[in-house]
């Protein structure tokens, strides 16, 4: 399993390193405001989902709520850096 997971991660590293050196040409630093997103991605709406995989709480309890709400706070801040970064890149 572990053979199969670090050949996928090769191979995924192979066909996205390209595409960052070519925004980075294209874009200057719009790669690092890509990675910062992914960065809050991974710390802040990552562990809620995995909390609620692996605990699976109850219907409609508090808990389930708050970390489902955490992570889509989460995955919007990600969403929300990017598009600002973009737009200071371009505009800014």
């Amino acid at each position: 399993m572990w053979r199969g997971a670090k050949v996928a991660y090769f191979f995924n590293t192979l066909c996205i390193f390209p595409i960052f050196i070519e925004d980075f040409g294209a874009y200057g630093n719009l790669p690092r405001g890509l990675l910062d997103g992914l960065t809050l991605l991974v710390m802040f709406a990552y562990p809620c989902f995995m909390w609620i995989l692996i605990n699976k709480p109850a219907n409609y309890s508090f808990s389930g709520y708050f970390h489902w709400g955490l992570g889509w706070l989460g995955v919007g801040s990600c969403i929300q850096l990017g598009h600002i970064h973009r737009w200071d890149v371009e505009y800014g």
